[in-house]
Formats: C-alpha cells, sequence, structure tokens
C-alpha cells in the first residue's frame, strides 16, 4: 500500500534527544516499490542538544520514495552526530528558509568518517536561502555543509552565509561527485 505523511511542526523547541539515527526526527523509507510520500515542513522550531549517530537532529533516508524537508526560521546549535551534526539526509529534497546552523558537529567516541558539521547530504537537491551556517567543525570532510551530489541533484546557496566553520578539508564546504562519469571541462 502506498502511505502519504504530510507532517507540520511550529513554534517547538526540541532539546536534549539522543537516539540512534536522527535524535529528534527518523525517517526511513526501505526500498520497496510503494511510492511513499513524507513532508516534513518546520515553522520556527529550535533543535538544540540532541544527538544521533547519523543526524544529531533530523535523519532522512528516502531511497525509492518522495522525503521533502520544509524548514523555515529554525534554528539548529549544539546538536551532535558522527555525520551530519544537525542534520543527515539521503536522497531527499530539502528547502531551508532563514535557518540557523551553529555549533553542530561531531560526536567524537563514534568510528569511521566524520563528516558534515552542520549538514551532511547525500544524493540530495538541497536549497539554503538566506541561512547562517556557522561556527560548525567535522572532523573530515565540510565543517559546515558536506554534500555528496549525483549528476541529477543540486545544491543551491542563495543569501546564505557560510563562515567559521573547521574541518580537515572544506571548512565551509565539501561536494562530492557520486558518479566517476562527471564532465569536468
Amino acid at each position: 500500500f502506498k502511505m502519504n505523511v504530510d507532517a507540520t511542526y511550529e513554534d517547538c523547541i526540541f532539546r536534549g534527544y539522543h537516539y540512534g539515527y536522527g535524535g529528534v526526527f527518523n525517517a526511513i523509507y526501505s526500498s520497496d516499490d510503494n511510492k511513499n510520500e513524507l513532508k516534513l515542513n518546520l515553522d520556527s522550531c529550535t533543535f538544540m542538544d540532541n544527538a544521533g549517530k547519523y543526524g544529531g537532529a533530523i535523519y532522512l533516508t528516502g531511497r525509492n520514495h518522495n522525503i521533502t524537508l520544509n524548514a523555515k526560521h529554525c534554528s539548529f546549535f549544539g546538536n551532535r552526530a558522527a555525520t551530519g551534526g544537525a542534520i543527515y539526509a539521503d536522497v531527499a529534497v530539502l528547502n531551508l528558509l532563514d535557518c540557523s546552523f551553529s555549533d553542530n558537529g561531531g560526536l567524537s567516541l563514534l568510528e569511521g568518517k566524520n563528516n558534515g558539521g552542520a549538514l551532511a547530504l547525500r544524493n540530495c537537491s538541497t536549497e539554503l536561502n538566506g541561512c547562517l551556517v556557522a561556527g560548525n567543525a567535522a572532523q573530515d570532510n565540510g565543517g559546515g555543509i558536506y554534500a555528496e551530489i549525483s549528476p541529477f541533484r543540486t545544491l543551491m546557496l542563495l543569501n546564505t552565509t557560510v563562515r567559521g566553520n573547521r574541518a580537515e578539508s572544506g571548512n565551509g564546504l565539501a561536494v562530492v561527485p557520486l558518479e566517476s562519469n562527471f564532465d569536468t571541462k
């Protein structure tokens, strides 16, 4: 069967949640043939001091399904994860408007790569408009944003400030192609 979910949260504070995948929100759709849809709409929400292995506040993975995160006027502060300090998304659409990401980063206790101090995006179409990504840290790649992008996905930063982030590679932003057949001419 097909499942459509349209969830909206307004003026909420999410603080101190700890979960394996996504400290607060965890949306996983399996790779079956049903085209499920999830829309997570956040307005003026605060995510503070949450932790998860992937996505300290939010973990989304769509695979064969349609997952969309619409967040406006939200604040992500002090969230921790091995990958994606605030948000980890895999095969999803993210529309982030006037959001701030600060002091998010990696959990040093976890093994493996620590990428995306604030955001870790894999094969997503993402737009940040009027956002601030500042003071985040990742041990390895993308202190602010880490993005693995295929030829059919986009990463757009419009009127967005990225500053004061730290990582071994790509303090503010690290972009990695998912496929080796990119034309770099």
